[in-house]
């Protein structure tokens, strides 16, 4: 007796399979992109306060952070944080199950990287 595959699930197999190998190159690529950018962020970060600091120094430059508006900014900046994450994980509720494939390689590719 042999028992046939359904039809359904040989597609469904191809999506998962599929979404996971594009998964793993997106994550992988991705990782590696993300720490050439930060390693070149850091960088430019690093001189920039090394240069306020001995500018600080001499006399030339002085800082004062007005508070209030740093505050308004930040919490202008994280409402429109939760906004977006609402939207994107609205997104990933409407694509189902198709996802699947495509973030668990995702996953496995940026830890990979």
């Amino acid at each position: 007796m042999s028992q046939s595959i359904p039809s359904w699930s040989s597609s469904l197999l191809v999506d998962l399979g599929t979404g996971g190998i594009v998964g793993f190159a997106v994550g992988y690529a991705l990782k590696k992109i993300l720490k050439l950018l930060l390693l070149v962020a850091g960088t430019v970060l690093l001189i920039l306060t090394a240069t306020i600091e001995y500018l600080q120094g001499k006399g030339i430059v002085t800082i004062q952070v007005n508070h209030d508006v740093l505050n308004a900014w930040i919490s202008s900046a994280s409402a429109w944080g939760m906004n977006q994450l609402t939207v994107v994980t609205g997104w990933v509720f409407q694509l189902g199950a198709g996802l699947t494939g495509l973030t668990g390689g995702f996953a496995i590719g940026f830890y990979k990287g």
